[in-house]
């Protein structure tokens, strides 16, 4: 993936961070769940974060610019078998 900013450089550092996450533990329950017949729950784990972060390299005409984003995802590939 690309991702293309132009943006005017500033003679201070300035960046910004984030962060977003989502587990099944905080999810409601769903209405097709069959963990009571002996089927185990469906793993979910999400994970999204990053950073940006700029500042100047020689005063109002060169300036640097650095930004990472990841993603962690974890889920369910196909559907479980009841346990014995």
């Amino acid at each position: 993936m690309v991702n293309v900013g132009l943006k005017a450089g500033t003679n201070s550092i300035h960046g910004t961070a984030y962060a977003f996450g989502r587990t099944d533990g905080w999810d409601a329950k769903n209405y097709f769940d069959r963990a009571s017949e002996g089927f185990p729950a469906f793993p979910l784990s999400l994970q999204q974060f990053g950073a940006t972060a700029g500042g100047p390299i020689k005063k109002d005409k060169l300036f640097w610019f650095l930004s990472y984003e990841d993603q962690r995802y974890t889920t369910a590939g196909s559907l479980p078998q009841p346990r014995q």
